[in-house]
C-alpha cells in the first residue's frame, strides 16, 4: 500500500533538461504524432488537450526519466496507442506520466489501455512546464495500486501525487539500478 504524504508533495528527485534536450523531445513527440495521423491511430484523448502536446509531453517525461535514471532514451517515433516506456533489466515495465501541474499533480492513466489488456507494472509521475528546464519525480505507482475502481475520473485512473510511492531507494532496487 503506498504511504500518504502531507500536501503538497515533495519532489523525490529533480532534474534540468538542457534547451537541447527539451528541443530533441519536442521534435520526437510532434514526429510521434505526425506518424500516428498518418497511419489513422485515433488517441483517445479525456483530458480535452491537443494530441500533438500529450505526445510532446509524453516524450519529454520519457527524457527526463531516461536522464534521472540512466536509461536509453525511447526515442521509437512509429504508430502507436501507448506502449510500456521502459523495460528495466529485472523485467519491470515502466509507463512515464508526464504532467504540467506542479501544484497537487496527479498520475493519470486511460482506462482504454487497459481494455486493450496493456499495462505497465509500475506507473511514475514526472512534474513540470513542458517549456523545463526543471522537471521532478513526484513518486511512482504499482499497477495494481492506480488500477482500482475507486480511482476512476471521466475514463481515467487517477492518482494524487500525494498518495503515491514515495521511496526513492526502494525505487531505485525495483529498477535495478547500480548505485
Amino acid at each position: 500500500m503506498s504511504v500518504p504524504r502531507i500536501s503538497p508533495p515533495e519532489p523525490l528527485l529533480t532534474i534540468n533538461l538542457t534547451k537541447d534536450e527539451l528541443a530533441f523531445a519536442t521534435s520526437v513527440g510532434k514526429l510521434r504524432r505526425a506518424r500516428n495521423v498518418a497511419a489513422g491511430v485515433n488517441e483517445k484523448i479525456f483530458s480535452g488537450k491537443d494530441p500533438a502536446l500529450i505526445n510532446i509531453q509524453g516524450s519529454i517525461g520519457e527524457g527526463v526519466f531516461a536522464k534521472m535514471f540512466g536509461f536509453p532514451w525511447d526515442i521509437n517515433t512509429k504508430p502507436r496507442k501507448g506502449g510500456v516506456d521502459f523495460e528495466c533489466r529485472n523485467g519491470i515495465m515502466i509507463d512515464v506520466k508526464h504532467t504540467e501541474q506542479t501544484v497537487d499533480p496527479q498520475l493519470r492513466n486511460s482506462q482504454h489501455k487497459i481494455e486493450r489488456d496493456y499495462h505497465a507494472d509500475v506507473y511514475v509521475l514526472i512534474a513540470g512546464p513542458v517549456c523545463g528546464p526543471k522537471f521532478s519525480m513526484m513518486g511512482y505507482a504499482f499497477s495494481g495500486e492506480l488500477m482500482r475502481e475507486e480511482n476512476i475520473d471521466r475514463g481515467s485512473y487517477v492518482l494524487p501525487a500525494r498518495k503515491l510511492r514515495w521511496d526513492l531507494e526502494g525505487f531505485r532496487i525495483l529498477i535495478g539500478e547500480k548505485r
